[in-house]
């Protein structure tokens, strides 16, 4: 939900004045570095609704600026409805589910899917 959040770094220091010394904020967001969201653009903006864009840099600034230490970083895998889009938008094809799901178990390793999730730890 971080990337509903009007004034992030407000929401960002009020839950660390809640969080202990040693505490865990985890966040996941859309990953604008995707390829699903860089070859469709706006695929998850239906309708408009997210107020910022959190890049991997963005998380790693957040945790330089707040004094956190990043403990995990993942990115999600392309699910098979991604991969579909990513394809139509980047050959301009439709992608027939049955002739094509080879060609996206070999693929899907190589792309990052739709989200990305951070854990901070408060020093």
């Amino acid at each position: 939900m971080f990337e509903h959040v009007n004034k992030p770094e407000e929401f960002i220091e009020d839950v660390l004045n809640l969080l202990n010394k040693n505490g865990y904020l985890v966040l996941s967001t859309p990953n604008p570095d995707s390829a699903l969201i860089r070859n469709c653009p706006g695929i998850l903006e239906l309708p408009p609704h997210h107020c910022i864009d959190v890049t991997k840099s963005a998380f790693e600034y957040i945790a330089k600026e707040y004094n956190l230490e990043i403990t995990e970083y993942l990115e999600s895998e392309m699910e098979f409805w991604e991969w579909k889009n990513y394809m139509k938008a980047k050959y301009n094809t439709d992608v027939n589910i049955n002739s094509h799901y080879c060609e996206y178990l070999k693929e899907r390793n190589q792309l990052t899917g739709k989200t990305h999730m951070v854990c901070f730890k408060k020093r």
